[in-house]
């Protein structure tokens, strides 16, 4: 009888070892996602902290930074900070950081990768309700990245508000990413519907190798270069 006691405490004391020194799961490195993803990357997602495998040590993310405290005239309102972390190699990038309401919907959608660039777009959804005359807002970004570089260009596609209704919204309608292999170009392409004339657009907007622009419907002005900021270093 005292060897049967002695042994249901042995496994006791070995169950609470085990799980009190159980290992964190690192939400880059859940080897049974990754193993699925590197065959066929999640094209979409729509919730933060969420990744897709685009590569060996090749990983994006939608990324929560937490909420931030701001205050206009007196007023105190709460914001968002979100934005798009990308794990390249042994180092982890903040491709972008910004900011929305917390009544915001944001996803991410992956347009296209290879070897050398990968290709998403990021809509934002949202109603600015702190102010005194709120109204909906949508916003859709697309980001090319450079996983060699670290460069990346950024196409404003939509910034579109409306009053409440949100019925003078422009909206996007679809789009995508072509690489021209023989001419190494890159040529974005997005259907846009337009509230005022309910008319359907297209938006178009191609860049050479280096991601710059070289041609597009509203001008390349507002379209340049920039270098993802490195978040920190794996060990």
């Amino acid at each position: 009888m005292g060897s049967i006691k002695i042994l249901i405490l042995i496994l006791g004391f070995g169950f609470i070892y085990t799980n009190t020194y159980a290992k964190k799961n690192d939400s880059w490195s859940d080897i049974s996602q990754d193993s699925i993803q590197m065959r066929s990357p999640v094209d979409f997602i729509d919730s933060y902290g969420r990744y897709t495998v685009i590569g060996v040590n090749k990983k994006i993310k939608l990324v929560d930074f937490g909420d931030i405290e701001k205050n206009k005239k007196g007023y105190n309102y709460t914001l968002k900070n979100y934005g798009v972390q990308i794990l390249n190699g042994s180092n982890i990038y903040n491709v972008f950081k910004t900011t929305t309401t917390l009544n915001s919907s944001v996803d991410f959608n992956l347009l296209y990768h290879d070897k050398k660039v990968v290709v998403f777009r990021v809509r934002d959804n949202s109603t600015v309700d702190y102010i005194k005359n709120p109204f909906k807002s949508f916003l859709v970004n697309t980001y090319i990245y450079n996983l060699n570089l670290n460069k990346f260009s950024t196409i404003p596609v939509l910034n579109s508000e409306s009053d409440l209704t949100g019925k003078q919204l422009d909206l996007l309608q679809g789009d995508q990413l072509i690489f021209n292999s023989k001419k190494g170009t890159y040529t974005y392409l997005a259907n846009i519907k337009y509230a005022k004339s309910g008319k359907l657009g297209v938006y178009k907007v191609e860049l050479n190798d280096s991601l710059k622009c070289i041609a597009a419907s509203q001008g390349c002005d507002n379209i340049g270069i920039s270098s993802a900021e490195i978040e920190t270093v794996n060990k």
